[in-house]
């Protein structure tokens, strides 16, 4: 009852922040403060901020908001100059793989090494996104205690990077047929071909980096095994740096088509025609 959330982006006008208000002068029923919190505070209307902008120059005692947002530069400024600001960033890979270990600990359930890092890869940095992939896995694999990289793949629909490398070989020896043949083949075996093309964009900017300059990339913050980051190493060798962005340029414009394409791989088709077959 001390804890109220409100959603800003279907609550934005000044009379949802004045039922806010008349809610603040109640004291909190059994803890000492009473929190507030308003999700995605940039959508507020002008009028319902400038609203809630004196309840925030003198708040109760026992109140205390939180506003959250990704868009801070949306806010007006006077309500920022009144707030301690918190940045939260996108975690390492490594430090995704530490939690997910200690909570299937926690769970008695283990995991093949590369499992839990075939999580974290495709977590994109975020923890919550971890957490949901690994909880799916936990529900679908139940009553089993060790959990192998293989259900992860059968489970989530995502192709490990081992298959990613293999995949990226193609492209570099322009075998446009094998290429496509394994497009259809990990569909037919049920990945999600967009989920597939994110971790393929997001191996190929890893590459990237590590040609622009070697520091960009090591063990620590790749997530990738040593023999991994070997593979990556040799194939980045092998690439021009222009290579590589016209790479990305192709794959990126894919992912985006996929889901609007009739034929869900002819984007992927497409893009691996534009590379393989490109005159340098």
């Amino acid at each position: 009852m001390d804890l109220i959330e409100i959603d800003a982006a279907s609550h934005t006008g000044v009379d949802d922040v004045r039922q806010l208000i008349e809610g603040i002068k109640f004291a909190p029923v059994k803890s000492k403060y009473k929190i507030f919190i308003i999700d995605e505070c940039h959508q507020l209307s002008k009028s319902a901020a400038n609203a809630l902008l004196k309840t925030l120059e003198e708040p109760p005692a026992h109140a205390i908001f939180l506003l959250a947002t990704t868009e801070s530069h949306k806010m007006i400024p006077t309500i920022l100059s009144r707030c301690q600001k918190f940045d939260f960033k996108r975690l390492q890979i490594t430090e995704i793989i530490k939690k997910l270990e200690f909570i299937s600990k926690k769970e008695n359930i283990k995991f093949d090494d590369s499992a839990l890092s075939l999580i974290a890869l495709n977590s994109r940095g975020s923890f919550r996104d971890a957490e949901s992939l690994l909880d799916e896995c936990m529900s679908f694999s139940s009553g089993k205690s060790f959990i192998e990289t293989k259900d992860i793949k059968e489970l989530l629909g995502i192709v490990e990077v081992g298959e990613i490398a293999k995949f990226v070989d193609l492209l570099i020896s322009k075998n446009t047929k094998d290429a496509i043949a394994f497009i259809n083949l990990i569909m037919d075996n049920g990945v999600d071909l967009q989920e597939f093309t994110k971790t393929l964009v997001f191996y190929l900017r890893q590459e990237l980096l590590l040609k622009i300059n070697t520091s960009f990339l090591n063990l620590q913050n790749s997530g990738l095994s040593g023999q991994e980051l070997e593979k990556m190493k040799s194939q980045t060798a092998a690439l021009d740096q222009k290579d590589l962005q016209k790479m990305l340029e192709f794959f990126i414009d894919a992912e985006n088509k996929i889901k609007y394409s009739a034929i869900a791989q002819l984007p992927l088709e497409l893009a691996i025609i534009n590379i393989t077959q490109q005159q340098n």
